[in-house]
Formats: structure tokens, sequence, C-alpha cells
């Protein structure tokens, strides 16, 4: 999930996070009405949604002003954290990497400013822009977006996560065969023969043929 936080008017950032897929069409800002009560219930959607059987939690903006006066109790009562903060200071992000970390969620945090060091410090994976981003914000990243793309970081993802699946399967396949290896030998001292000798079903270069014919291309 993409959650957008940004110190830009209300209205901008819910354009630029509509432009980008992160809301729908038909959002509802939270605490964009100044008068509004700090106490009550935030509402993420307007009636609209709930006519076109939309569901509230896909669409969220918020006042950061509001967000920082709700106290972690009440964020994390929250049925879901906002999708798009607006009007942010630096104690804003690192208040939703914070909520985003009790509820057991990994957090990757990617800005270019020096107000957005502290969340990227904060973060699980610190991600600075290679191009535009301040030297600070480079020193409390972790790594640095060389081409200041977002869709980088996208694919980054999908292709670790295609790397770690594949670690797994090549993991589970050896220790299926290595293990079964194991149990007959361990089962073969059980049995001896007629001069009462152990009997081992495989010996060292069958062993080392049957690894060379599954594991070697596997690991390939």
């Amino acid at each position: 999930v993409v959650h957008m936080a940004t110190g830009d008017h209300p209205l901008t950032a819910r354009s630029i996070a509509k432009q980008v897929g992160i809301v729908g069409e038909s959002v509802y800002t939270s605490g964009e009405n100044e008068e509004e009560s700090l106490d009550a219930e935030p509402n993420w959607v307007d009636e609209s949604d709930d006519e076109a059987g939309g569901d509230e939690d896909d669409d969220r903006v918020m006042i950061a002003a509001r967000f920082d006066q709700m106290t972690d109790e009440d964020v994390d009562k929250m049925k879901a954290l906002p999708l798009v903060l607006a009007r942010c200071s630096p104690q804003s992000k690192v208040k939703l990497v914070r909520a985003l970390h009790r509820r057991k969620k990994r957090v990757a945090m990617t800005g270019d400013g020096v107000n957005d060091a502290p969340a990227v410090k904060n973060a699980d994976v610190g991600i600075s822009m290679g191009q535009m981003g301040s030297d600070v914000t480079r020193q409390a990243s972790d790594m640095t977006l060389t081409d200041d793309n977002f869709d980088s970081i996208t694919k980054a993802i999908e292709e670790g996560r295609r790397i770690f699946a594949n670690i797994c399967k090549f993991a589970l396949h050896l220790l299926s065969g290595n293990v079964s290896e194991v149990i007959a030998l361990v089962l073969g001292l059980a049995v001896r023969d007629s001069n009462g000798d152990f009997i081992f079903p495989m010996s060292a270069v069958q062993i080392l043929y049957l690894n060379l014919l599954t594991s070697s291309p596997v690991a390939l």
C-alpha cells in the first residue's frame, strides 16, 4: 500500500494522489474544514462513494494538523491509516511511519527534502533521491534512487520478491532431497546383514552422484 505524506495544499495533494492512482475520483478530505471538530470520527469519503458502492477504506485523505493532534491510541483505533496526509510537518511523517510499524508493517520511505530525513531514518528502508535529493536525506537513507523514478522502487520490490521466492523454493528442494537421503542412511543403520554388519543403502559415491544430478541444475 502506498501512502503519500506531503507538505502541499490539500487540493494539490488530492489532485496528485488521484493522478497517480493512490485515491479514487470521489474522495473526502478529513479536516479540510478548519471548523471541523477534532473529536469527531474521521470521515474518509463523501456520500456519493456509498451510493456507488465504493469501499470507504480505499479513499482516504487527511489534513496533517488533525492527524498530529490524535494520540497514538486514537490512531491505532482507526480502521485504516490515511492514504494521503496534506500539509505535513516532519513530525507528521515520522508519526505515520511509527503508526505503520505498530500495525506490524514493513515501511519503505522515500523523500528528497530535508524535512523527509527523520521519516526516512525511522523507516525500515529509507530511500533518498539521487538527482534532486538533499545531502541530509541521502545521509539518513539506506539507499539512493539514482533515477528519481518511483516506478523503479516498485520494480525493485517485485524483483526482490521474485528472488526471495526462488530462494525459498531452492532451499525447500535441497532440504527435501538431503533429508530423504539422511533418513535412508539412518534407517539403514537399524538393519544388519547375515554377518552382523550395518547396511548402507547408498555409498559416498552414490550420494555425490545423486546430489550432482538433483541439485546442480537447480542451483544453476
